[in-house]
């Protein structure tokens, strides 16, 4: 499948950032940032890369920002992905997962930010209704064993981003740091 060029903005409630260079194979995409005013462990960049799973509208990457005995973890984040073309607009629907090695537990965040913006009006009952139907597929889809005792992750990180991991860029020369669990 054939890699295309695209551009990412980063949305949300705060404002807009980007574009930002990336690139689309079939349903996923990748794109890199420099991270504005967020620090990151000792000997990382402050650049980022993150991963779009463009029809479950999921977002996820490999934080430098995580504390050591966090490094290689990944953060995933609910998001509403908006294509036009090669312009994608990616925003925040304040839902995210920590997932870690698959002898750890994954961690669920920001109910209560999704709970306010809910209230608010922030988020429309559509909205809220469409982002906890794609959050619980993928959850039950990459992350929930089922009674599997192998203590592995059915998919995480999702296949389907691999063949992005290699992409060369000036902010990732040998590629983005990413930890698979297989």
């Amino acid at each position: 499948m054939e890699l295309e060029p695209i551009q990412v903005m980063r949305c949300s409630p705060k404002g807009r950032r980007g574009p930002f260079p990336g690139i689309r194979m079939g349903r996923v995409a990748a794109y890199e940032f420099p991270l504005f005013d967020i620090p990151v462990r000792a000997g990382q960049l402050p650049r980022d890369r993150s991963y779009l799973l463009l029809d479950e509208g999921i977002q996820m990457s490999c934080p430098p920002g995580f504390a050591e005995h966090h490094a290689g973890w990944w953060y995933v984040d609910l998001v509403e992905i908006t294509e036009d073309g090669e312009m994608c607009s990616v925003m925040d629907q304040y839902l995210d997962v920590v997932v870690g090695p698959p002898d750890q537990p994954y961690r669920v965040l920001e109910m209560d930010e999704f709970g306010d913006a809910i209230a608010s009006g922030e988020l429309t009952g559509e909205q809220s209704v469409e982002g906890l139907r794609k959050f619980q597929r993928f959850i039950d889809t990459h992350l929930n064993r089922l009674g599997d005792s192998a203590h592995a992750w059915p998919d995480f990180p999702p296949r389907a981003i691999r063949p992005l991991v290699g992409w060369k860029t000036e902010l990732f020369p040998e590629g983005a740091p990413a930890v698979f669990w297989d």
